[in-house]
């Protein structure tokens, strides 16, 4: 995974918090839990990182569809919950660092599968 990740989502939640909205969204009635949506947005930063390294990507779409099917929530209700979450920047920083602190372990968790494969006394 390429390091600039982290900070492309570092930098957009710096944008947003300094839109300093003082007005939440409103509460969407099918909101996403927080927990399903950190899940959501740390899914969606892996699917933009393969769509932007590989060729084989026809239809990201039908791929982020999927993946809101398997959550069980719909691409409205992400949207709206996407809003409502946002609109609080300070909270949002906090989810954005739970998604980057996931993203951090698959990456040394693949990184360390790697050097095992790699080396020669495990085969």
């Amino acid at each position: 995974m390429q390091k600039w990740f982290p900070a492309l989502l570092i930098l957009i939640t710096v944008v947003f918090a300094g839109c300093n909205k003082k007005e939440l969204v409103p509460k969407p009635e099918n909101l996403i839990p927080e927990k399903t949506y950190v899940k959501v947005i740390t899914e969606l930063q892996l699917l933009d990182a393969w769509i932007y390294t590989s060729e084989e990507v026809t239809n990201p779409d039908s791929i982020m569809l999927e993946m809101f099917t398997y959550y069980g929530i719909t691409e409205t209700q992400f949207e709206q919950s996407h809003a409502y979450y946002q609109s609080d920047p300070e909270n949002h920083t906090a989810r954005i660092d739970s998604a980057l602190n996931i993203l951090e372990k698959e990456q040394k968790r693949v990184n360390q599968s790697s050097k095992e494969d790699a080396d020669p006394e495990r085969r």
